[in-house]
């Protein structure tokens, strides 16, 4: 059995970080997944980020530290994910002193 020898794994180490032997794609992932949920989850997260007051404060600091529209409302969806989960883990129902 050969015994990989430092070089051995340093030049493997190069060859993964080879952006040139890493596959192309056209689009970045989160192009992917289910279309219509994505769009259901943003929905929620545009309503929420007006008419719930924790997500709302939320919205408000993204907001002053100068973080666009777009990212805003993909962090609180990504926040409202992160909530459902946790309420289905721990089997509760959706309450505002939770958010």
């Amino acid at each position: 059995m050969h015994k990989r020898t430092r070089s051995d794994r340093e030049a493997s180490t190069i060859k993964k970080s080879d952006p040139s032997r890493q596959s192309q794609r056209s689009q970045p992932p989160s192009k992917y997944g289910r279309r219509q949920v994505r769009h259901f989850i943003c929905q929620a997260a545009l309503v929420a980020s007006h008419h719930n007051p924790h997500l709302k404060n939320f919205v408000d600091r993204l907001r002053d530290a100068g973080k666009p529209h777009k990212v805003i409302i993909t962090a609180v969806a990504r926040k409202l994910v992160t909530i459902a989960n946790a309420l289905l883990k721990s089997r509760q129902n959706w309450s505002t002193q939770i958010a």
